[in-house]
């Protein structure tokens, strides 16, 4: 009887193992969208988006924005910015990849555990910004590739997060 549930055991341990093997050769990147409607002109949500002053308004746990290589344009501009919460410090690269002023910018951040290539699209219609995100992320490492699958909703709901608090701090100024 022992035996049998052992058996049971190591099997059920080894069809996750197998799972997340799968996971990290198969499904290594995670694709969402958000979107939000802020009671604002695109030109006032768009200052406030690009002004590294503010960013820690609305992105929680900001501390530092360095600025690495300045772009004429900002294509290609490289951001370090330096987040902190309870229990640790997180640095993410942030590479410009598109900027089109009061419309879309776009750029690749790249973290310790993952890739992301974020997109911000604003549209106006009536005094009111539609802001519309769009992220692909990608897990680093092995590890990393199988998590990422499985976290995809808490990154989809960091993000609606960063996005109030982008409303917020829009609407109040």
């Amino acid at each position: 009887m022992l035996m049998k549930v052992v058996r049971i055991l190591v099997g059920i341990i080894g069809l996750l193992l197998l799972i997340f093997l799968g996971m990290s050769i198969i499904g290594p990147k995670i694709n969402y969208n958000n979107e939000i409607t802020i009671n604002a002109p695109k030109e006032k949500v768009w200052q406030i988006m690009n002004d590294t002053d503010k960013g820690g308004e609305w992105l929680e746990g900001l501390k530092k924005v360095e600025t690495v290589k300045e772009v004429p344009g900002n294509v290609g501009r490289i951001l370090k910015m330096t987040y902190e919460n309870k229990e640790n410090t997180t640095v993410i690269k942030e590479t410009t990849t598109e900027f089109k002023e009061n419309e879309s910018i776009a750029f690749h951040m790249e973290a310790e555990i993952f890739y992301n290539a974020y997109r911000m699209d604003l549209t106006e219609e009536n005094g009111q910004t539609k802001v519309r995100s769009c992220s692909n992320v990608k897990g680093k490492g092995f590890f990393f590739r199988g998590m990422i699958p499985m976290m995809k909703s808490i990154f989809k709901q960091e993000d609606m997060k960063i996005m109030e608090n982008l409303k917020k701090v829009v609407e109040r100024e």
